[in-house]
């Protein structure tokens, strides 16, 4: 009966210490998928800026912008129904951008 005592005793030390192993090895995982996801957010926020810079200098696009705007303004809905029956909604969004490159440090 001693030997399985031992026995026993071994199997859950070797089970703590894979435990540990493994728990040392899920929070690396973690943290270097929170350090990349924080590295692909600020990517991201790049492309958009250049995206949005992209459609502010495009002439059609503040065209069709302007156009949803009276849109909205005429018929006092901001939901418009598109041929294939799916309702869309009209949403604006604040930005606060520099418009003179000489304020830019």
């Amino acid at each position: 009966m001693a030997k399985t005592n031992k026995t026993q005793s071994e199997t859950v030390s070797n089970l703590n210490n894979d435990s540990g192993i493994t728990l040392i090895s899920i929070e690396s995982l973690i943290t270097r998928s929170h350090a990349q996801l924080n590295s692909l957010k600020k990517e991201m926020n790049q492309f958009k800026d250049m995206l949005d810079s992209i459609l502010d200098s495009n002439d059609e696009y503040r065209q069709k912008f302007e156009t949803a705007k009276q849109y909205q303004q005429l018929s006092g809905s901001n939901q418009i129904e598109g041929p294939d029956g799916v309702i869309r909604e009209i949403v604006y969004t604040a930005r606060l951008i520099n418009r003179f490159e000489n304020f830019k440090k």
